[in-house]
């Protein structure tokens, strides 16, 4: 019967779209003389299987199995690199339609604020008499007043636009600088009868 060691490493690189991710790595290698090495789904069934503990103690892996699994580790930090960029671009197209929907419908509140003006400027010109033209022209003036908070509104709105995306770009850069560590936990010497 073959004789397995498998060393299973702590978790890969927090996932963004999570906000973490714990995991373990498994490899294992038979103990023949060809010393296969055994695929990771291989090595983590074997903790499913009835065993008996022993006291040995056994030398952490060797150079093959930390091999393997730096490839393991590797092939995992890079599909979440891929899932995280997926993630990323519908997090920032979601922002971006958003924010063209606040842009377009605070532009066109500020156009009809401005039409409106217009159209009583053009009014308190044609008015016949005085008191008509002076009423218009107040009108007037406080669309005026709406029209530059319609403004200030605009603004203030860009301003959050660019602030929420400022804040989606610091916490990926923040996730980004994370560092994945590993570390051996235990090594385990299986025997299938």
């Amino acid at each position: 019967p073959p004789d397995l060691r498998a060393a299973p490493p702590p978790p890969p690189p927090p996932s963004l779209s999570q906000g973490g991710n714990a995991g373990a790595l498994a490899s294992a290698r038979t103990a023949a003389r060809e010393a296969a090495l055994l695929e990771a789904a291989a090595c983590k069934r074997m903790f499913d299987l009835p065993a008996t503990a022993h006291q040995a103690v056994l030398p952490m892996a060797g150079a093959e199995l930390k091999a393997r699994l730096d490839a393991e580790q590797e092939a995992v930090t890079q599909q979440l690199s891929a899932t995280n960029g997926k993630w990323f671009d519908v997090e920032m197209e979601k922002l971006d339609r958003w924010a063209d929907d606040q842009r377009k419908s605070l532009k066109a509140a500020v156009e009809e604020l401005e039409e409106s003006i217009r159209a009583g400027k053009r009014e308190a010109r044609l008015a016949p008499n005085l008191p008509e033209k002076l009423q218009m022209q107040q009108r007037v003036r406080q669309q005026e007043s709406r029209h530059t908070e319609a403004l200030l509104a605009y603004k203030e709105a860009c301003a959050a636009i660019d602030a929420r995306k400022d804040a989606l770009l610091d916490e990926t850069s923040q996730r980004l600088a994370q560092q994945a560590e590993r570390q051996d936990l235990f090594l385990i010497r299986w025997r299938v009868e």
